[in-house]
């Protein structure tokens, strides 16, 4: 599981190794505070005595890293700055008290013109993959959503783009559906077989918002314009509707809800429970499945997340 605030692992460690402890998590991904020049951790101590307790417990901790920006060339080097210090700090500590790896939530669909220009956006991102790599011996993993399967760069795929790269993938597997969650996590399951990499595949169990599905039609008149750019086109979605001068033109005819429970398992926790076992024993036929992670389960409440899904990380 993650843990993004990191006052749950240095203001009361022992509190949150009872909550993973309960949950029977094997492996929790925290964010680490940086800070001075150069980079070191905020506060070496409470992470140490951290470390301490989850290596008693059997839990591995690892750093989780990731900023879409990280795939530019002032993002990368701020990250490997980040990197650095992670390394330092590991290189102090006695065995018991190391992390276990770095993950790597990057995340480049997420900056502006993405999908422009999706194999440069691609390329960088495995360029920053590559430096991150060759600078520690720590094991690295990323997360990545279940789409990125079909991503290519050129006739390469993504996934062997980054096998060099990485010792094992988080799949971002958020759908709540069985079937999805097995069509989705299949590819993975068999590049990690083919790459000898271990595949972890994660599910969303965090409150999320319901969301709309907008249908546009053709029309004389509309707000959204196809508009040439070189040669590509796009999409412009305009304040009020009028006629495209140059290109094709839609109008909204209608839209369908999309419900939140379509991805997340938070309004469905006894369900979650019962699938969990199910789904790992499915993957597992899969000698490189690694488990399966769960977003947003152990809850800030010393009291919530009392079931004991197994095998989960």
């Amino acid at each position: 599981t993650w843990i993004w605030r990191h006052q749950r692992w240095s203001a009361d460690p022992d509190l949150l190794i009872e909550q993973l402890t309960v949950n029977r998590m094997t492996t929790v991904f925290i964010s680490v505070p940086l800070t001075n020049e150069p980079l070191q951790v905020t506060n070496p101590r409470a992470l140490t005595r951290f470390l301490e307790l989850a290596a008693s417990a059997g839990i591995d901790v690892w750093a989780v890293e990731g900023d879409p920006a990280a795939v530019t060339s002032m993002g990368r080097r701020y990250i490997v700055e980040r990197e650095r210090a992670l390394i330092r700090f590991n290189a102090e500590q006695v065995s018991n008290a190391r992390l276990a790896g770095i993950q790597y939530d990057i995340e480049p669909y997420l900056l502006p013109g993405f999908d422009i220009e999706r194999d440069g956006w691609l390329m960088a991102y495995v360029d920053t993959l590559r430096e991150l790599k060759s600078r520690t011996e720590m094991p690295i993993e990323v997360a990545v959503p279940f789409w990125w399967s079909e991503l290519k760069i050129g006739d390469t795929s993504i996934l062997d783009a980054m096998t060099a790269h990485v010792d094992g993938i988080t799949v971002m597997n958020y759908r709540t559906d069985p079937e999805q969650l097995w069509a989705y996590g299949v590819p993975y399951l068999e590049w990690g077989q083919g790459a000898n990499r271990y595949v972890r595949m994660a599910l969303e169990a965090g409150p999320l918002p319901d969301q709309i599905l907008r249908n546009y039609r053709p029309n004389v008149t509309g707000r959204l314009w196809q508009v040439p750019i070189g040669d590509r086109t796009a999409l412009l979605l305009l304040d009020r509707p009028a006629k495209n001068p140059d290109g094709l033109t839609f109008a909204r005819s209608h839209d369908v809800p999309v419900p939140a429970n379509n991805t997340t398992f938070h309004s469905q926790r006894e369900r979650l429970d019962k699938l969990v076992p199910q789904l790992s024993l499915r993957w597992s036929i899969w000698p490189v499945f690694a488990g399966i992670a769960l977003h947003e389960y152990v809850s800030d409440s010393s009291e919530a997340g009392t079931t004991t899904p197994p095998t989960s990380d």
